[in-house]
């Protein structure tokens, strides 16, 4: 018996709440019957549960449960998402050029690290040239030595004195050529001819191994083989007779030997030795 009044009893309270809830729902409720159902799930009690092997009866809560329809929120749901796209588009675009700039300003700080070791290297390069010249003439004023400066010269040298020309052959190879013989310009090298008082011709020792010279290149004088040996022709040979070559019986006794080394030294044997003032 007790049994099914636990069993009846148990079945009357899910009714009364699930018309609860219903009412609820619709909220048509009456005050009436919300304090008849009050006071009488208060005074109706619900007995001990006991324990059984045959059957097992669930208990159901006694407070209501608000049902909370939610607003549809799809649109949203996709507002949001572009919205993130967009922000972490924007984010990856902002990294992509703060790294660019990164990359710009390690490439001229590498550039400015090399060109500072460049210059480095160079100061370092100076300053032993420099350290050296200051030992070198450190060295120079220990032991009293100075630079030997090449003093201007005042007049004319030697070279350029006039003198008398000796010799009646090379007198007359002067006057013969003087008006043939150029230098390297095409200008006359003797333009006028100079006598002394006692009627000598007169030259300088320098103007007269450069018309000899010149001499030797108009008329092609020079060996091929050899540019420095000159290959003497019959004025030549009777002007400077020692250098010229020497046959005895048809048999040469002794060769040509004339170079333009010893121009200076054979035209020395046709001018006056002592110069004229």
């Amino acid at each position: 018996m007790i049994c099914i009044f636990n069993i009846k009893n148990r079945i009357f309270h899910q009714y009364i709440d699930d018309w609860y809830k219903i009412l609820i729902k619709i909220k048509k409720i009456d005050l009436f019957y919300w304090s008849f159902i009050k006071n009488y799930k208060s005074l109706v009690k619900m007995p001990k549960k006991i324990a059984s092997k045959t059957s097992a009866v669930a208990v159901v809560s006694e407070q209501p449960e608000e049902v909370i329809i939610a607003a549809p929120v799809e649109e949203q749901h996709e507002v949001i998402i572009e919205k993130k796209q967009i922000e972490s588009e924007s984010e990856v675009e902002t990294d992509k050029e703060e790294v660019n700039a990164v990359d710009a300003l390690v490439a001229e700080l590498t550039e400015n690290i090399a060109t500072m070791k460049e210059l480095t290297v160079r100061s370092q390069q100076d300053l032993k040239k420099l350290v050296r010249e200051i030992q070198i003439e450190r060295k120079n004023a220990e032991k009293g030595k100075k630079k030997k400066e090449k003093k201007p010269r005042n007049g004319s040298t030697g070279l350029d004195n006039e003198v008398k020309v000796v010799t009646s052959d090379f007198r007359q190879f002067i006057e013969k050529n003087y008006q043939q013989i150029k230098d390297d310009d095409d200008n006359q090298i003797i333009n006028e001819l100079k006598y002394d008082s006692d009627g000598s011709l007169v030259i300088s020792r320098k103007k007269a191994h450069k018309f000899v010279n010149a001499y030797i290149k108009l008329h092609k004088l020079k060996y091929e083989d050899n540019g420095r040996r000159i290959r003497m022709d019959k004025t030549l040979q009777k002007l400077f007779p020692d250098y010229a070559e020497k046959k005895e019986k048809g048999t040469v006794v002794k060769e040509e030997n004339f170079f333009f080394t010893s121009v200076m030294g054979a035209i020395s044997a046709h001018l006056e030795k002592n110069s004229s003032k």
